[in-house]
């Protein structure tokens, strides 16, 4: 057997991807940074989070290290968990939809694994779910919506599809630390599996088929997000 060849990550268009195997520090070392002439000398040196300068000093226990960076100057950017998270999870939602082994499976990639475990380094107040962005994707399609053009109805399930797939393990995650019985975890898990058959269905070749095949994404998606936020006690909104 062959030994696993080392990723060579790219960029494409902005959009972080990969054509070999993914670690965390090949994906860190991709994240976008701000602008090099916008960094104070402390970001600029890891000793505060590269995203906002106003987080504490980091910490080795607290800071989450970038790589090395070869700008102008050499930077070493480290960040906090909860920006390193939003960072992440951004990113993820940009990958799903330009990478082919997200877009054919039901499964994710080894980068749109990396991200969503980068992504859950958010911290509790904020969630490892983005439930306000993803409710407003489902909304473009639910009934009742604006029709969408025919390549944004390929984005926007493209987008749908990235959303399941970060929130069936969230969701999962959450109904475990219920004991057995429990009928909201019940619950939540039906709709888990609802969510995967639906992730695996093939819609027909037609516009209308099209559709119908992204409104039940989207179900699936405005279910997942009440189950979380019920299961991880934040309030539930569907505005």
């Amino acid at each position: 057997m062959s030994d696993p060849q080392p990723s060579s990550e790219v960029k494409e268009r902005g959009v972080v991807m990969r054509t070999g195997i993914a670690t965390a520090s090949d994906v860190l070392a991709l994240l976008p940074l701000p602008a090099q002439d916008e960094l104070t000398a402390d970001q600029a040196r890891g000793a505060v989070c590269v995203w906002d300068p106003t987080e504490p000093l980091l910490t080795a226990v607290t800071a989450v290290d970038l790589g090395e960076r070869l700008e102008e100057v050499h930077l070493f950017p480290r960040a906090c968990r909860r920006h390193t998270g939003d960072h992440a999870h951004r990113a993820l939602l940009d990958h799903v939809p330009a990478c082919e082994e997200c877009t054919e499976s039901r499964t994710i990639c080894d980068v749109g694994r990396v991200l969503y475990r980068l992504a859950l380094r958010r911290t509790a107040t904020y969630g490892a779910l983005d439930v306000p962005a993803m409710r407003e994707t489902a909304r473009e399609v639910l009934d009742g919506a604006e029709p969408v053009t025919e390549d944004r109805l390929d984005l926007v399930t493209s987008r749908l599809r990235g959303h399941l797939m970060m929130a069936v393990p969230a969701v999962l995650d959450a109904a475990t630390t219920y004991p057995e019985g429990d009928i909201p975890a019940a619950c939540a898990l039906v709709g888990v599996e609802d969510a995967r058959l639906r992730l695996d269905k093939e819609p027909a070749a037609t516009r209308a088929a099209g559709i119908a095949h992204a409104q039940l994404l989207a179900r699936s998606v405005m279910a997942l997000c009440d189950h979380y936020q019920s299961l991880t006690h934040e309030p539930v909104s569907h505005a």
